[in-house]
């Protein structure tokens, strides 16, 4: 088997190899953030922690923050991906304060906003 690197099936590859680099990290957090902002009256008025059977498509990215926070799952899978990915792009000496520095930015900030439905979780988070 062999790969021939001039092939136009290659460069098309490569291409949309590339695309998907810039389009994955960004589109995917915006796309369930339009999602959730589309319903978010829905989503901020309910009762229960999932919602009603109209919100059960997408509880499983609201339901462990509080109303006012549904957008939190955003914020979180932005956050992974920076210490995944953004971190890459950075010298190790660098990575290292980066990811610190995000960790424990977010952190505080969902301890001190206590954005989980259930109290409970906001000392689990800071803990772990």
């Amino acid at each position: 088997m062999q790969l021939d690197c001039e092939s136009n099936e290659y460069k098309f590859m490569r291409n949309y190899a590339q695309v998907m680099v810039v389009c994955f990290p960004f589109g995917v957090p915006f796309f369930l953030w339009f999602i959730m902002y589309t319903r978010r009256d829905e989503i901020m008025q309910r009762e229960t922690r999932e919602g009603g059977e109209e919100l059960s498509s997408l509880s499983f990215l609201f339901g462990l923050y509080a109303p006012n926070f549904y957008w939190m799952s955003v914020m979180d899978l932005a956050r992974r991906l920076a210490l995944s990915s953004f971190l890459l792009f950075m010298t190790p000496a660098y990575q290292i304060l980066v990811a610190l520095t995000i960790s424990i930015t977010f952190t505080v900030a969902c301890r001190e906003l206590r954005v989980f439905y259930e109290g409970h979780l906001d000392l689990v988070y800071y803990i772990c």
